[in-house]
This record gives C-alpha cells, structure tokens and sequence, in this order.
C-alpha cells in the first residue's frame, strides 16, 4: 500500500473513532440523565445578592462584594430548591447565567444548601412522578486518602433542562413551587400520612478487602451514601477504627466511639483496644454507624464481625441492614435517638 493510501486509512480511521466517542459520550449521557440535563456548580457568582442573603440556608455564610458578612439563622432550612420557568423568575434570582436559556422549551432548578465539602455535584437521576419532577444529586467521590471536610457554608448549584409541564420539583427530598419553595405548605405535608416512617434501603457504606493485607490496611468501611450534607457517627462494641490520615502529624490513630467522619471517607476496623494498648481475640463484634442531617438522625446500619475458619486473626464482615428513615413523599424523616438505637439492638440480637 502506498504511503497516499495509508495516510487516507488513518485520517478515516481517526474521524470514525471521534465520531464513536463523540456518539458514545451523547448516548452514554442522555440514556443515564434525561432532559438534556446539566448542572453548574456554584453559581453565585451568577446570582443577585440579595436574593443569596434573603435565602441563606442553616449555617450558610456568605460575604458580599463589599465585604459584608452573613450567616443563616438556626430556624433557617437547610435546603432551598427554586424553580425557574420564564424571565421574570429568572430576573428575581440571577444577573446573568453561564450559558443561554430559552425559557420557551427549558428551565432551571436552583439548589441551595448546607455543605461540609466543596466537591462537585453531579445529577445523578431525574424521574418525573406525575405533576413531580424528582432529582437526585451527590457529590462525586473523594479521591485518595486525604480528608476534605470543611466548615459548614452554603452552596449553590442550578440544573438547566427541558421544560417539563409539573408543578412541583423535588430535589433529594425537598420540593419546590414554580417560582419558589414550598415554605408554608403545612397543610400539605403535615398530613399523618405523609409524616409516616418508612425505613428505605440505602446504599450507606461498603466492605472491602476483609482478609490479610501486607503493607496496607485492611478491613475496610467505605462511607458512600450520596447525600454529602450527611454525617456518620461510627462505633464498635469490640476493637477500634483506624483513622488514616488522623493529623499532618499522625498518619493514623485507632479510636473508639465516637468517629465523626462523611461520605467520601474510608475507615478500618481492627481488633486492637486502645484503652488497653493490646491486640484482643474477638469472636464476635459489631460496628453501627448513625447517619445525621443537621444534627438529626435519618438512617443507620449495622454490620457484624467474626473471625475466619482457619485464620488467625483475619476477620470477615457482614452487612445486617442498611437503612434511612424517609416519609411518603420522600423527605428525610427525624427519629429519636432511642428510637435507632432500639433498632440497632434489634438488627444484633437476631443475628
């Protein structure tokens, strides 16, 4: 073949290629959000300051170009969904947006919230439930070891999407109007029905390399729910949790109740008892964590520890159960702490 010829089969091998990729990433998007949803990250430098400062979340903080402090008030939500369908909405909450929007055929969701970390949300599904458009948004996973919690701040992100005919939109269980949120609807969600407790399956934390490890740690507990705004309270009734990365100083520390820590963040078993300062032999353990959304409990799990046949000192790990405490329109629902810990007692003595 001539080196004409093989030049031509290149350069078509190289459009078909970026045409596939191209295609792939179109198809990969639109099967996974639809919509042709898109979401930007902290957007208040798009916003009107004085709607950010009439609209600060619990514990938010904002500070504006003249160098004015302001912080949410403790009877402040600690989410703020706004949703935006014609320009004079728009004009009430933004300046400007990143890109152009057509209020004709789409709309924008802003999302206001209470946060720990400054990672960046991404949508992860949108379903339309009747006159309801639901969304669900998280954080995308910690990368490495290092910690990155922060100060509780507020954050601000909007989704631009087709326009769906709904009344109401619903983001990670906190709705909106068409114009603004739902503050004041007490008649609608004080129903007893729609304060019923329901414990929902929840992807809470994950298990992984529960056997002997040389030069690494094992026994590891991945904290991964989606919701970022989230914390865990970690404990074990036998051994301790290695915590990497505990200081600058301290590249680890074996601690007991309680760990405070977040999703993104990775913990260890192991069977020393630092109140000792010994190694101990378990035959039995369990650890529970406790999930809590502005210092109120909305989930839980429980996992159990035994010790495998046949090694000595290596452990296996089960998850009992795996649960948040959500209501029929899907909103977190705050339980006692006697409640849960009824409950975590429970999941332990019938297994």
């Amino acid at each position: 073949m001539s080196k004409k010829k093989w030049i031509i089969v290149a350069a078509s091998i190289l459009v078909v290629v970026a045409v596939a990729i191209a295609a792939g990433v179109v198809v990969y998007e639109t099967n996974k959000i639809p919509y042709h949803a898109e979401i930007y990250n902290d957007i208040e430098d798009y916003m009107r300051e004085e709607f950010i400062i009439t609209h600060l979340t619990k514990e938010g903080f904002y500070t504006d170009k003249d160098g004015n402090e302001y912080s949410g008030d403790v009877s402040d939500p600690t989410d703020i969904v706004y949703f935006i369908s014609n320009e004079q909405q728009f004009s009430e909450v933004f300046l400007q947006f990143p890109v152009e929007v057509d209020f004709d055929s789409e709309m924008i969701v802003v999302y206001m919230f209470s946060a720990y970390t400054r990672r960046e949300m991404v949508i992860e599904s949108i379903t339309l439930n009747e006159e309801t458009l639901i969304m669900s948004v998280k954080s995308k996973e910690r990368r490495g070891y290092i910690p990155d919690c922060t100060a509780p701040h507020q954050r601000y992100f909007a989704i631009k999407m087709d326009k769906v005919n709904v009344k109401e939109v619903n983001v990670n269980g906190f709705s909106a109007i068409n114009g603004g949120n739902t503050e004041g609807e007490e008649e609608k969600n004080d129903t007893t029905e729609n304060k019923k407790i329901e414990e929902q399956d929840a992807d809470i934390i994950e298990l992984h390399t529960w056997h002997f490890t040389s030069g690494g740690w094992s026994n590891a507990i991945v904290l991964k729910y989606s919701d970022d705004r989230v914390v865990y309270e970690c404990g074990a009734d036998k051994g301790s949790f290695i915590v990497v990365g505990y200081s600058n100083t301290q590249p680890y520390e074996a601690v007991k109740r309680p760990i405070i820590t977040m999703p993104g963040e990775t913990i260890y078993w192991d069977h020393y008892e630092p109140d000792i300062k010994k190694v101990i032999d378990v035959d039995l353990a369990y650890a529970d964590f406790i999930l809590k959304l502005d210092n109120k409990i909305i989930g839980y799990a429980v996992i159990k520890i035994t010790p495998e046949d046949g090694g000595y000192l290596v452990y296996n790990a089960e998850i009992l159960k795996a649960k948040v405490f959500k209501n029929l329109l899907g909103q977190y629902t705050d339980v006692t702490e006697e409640y849960v810990t009824s409950l975590i007692e429970q999941v332990k003595a019938e297994n």
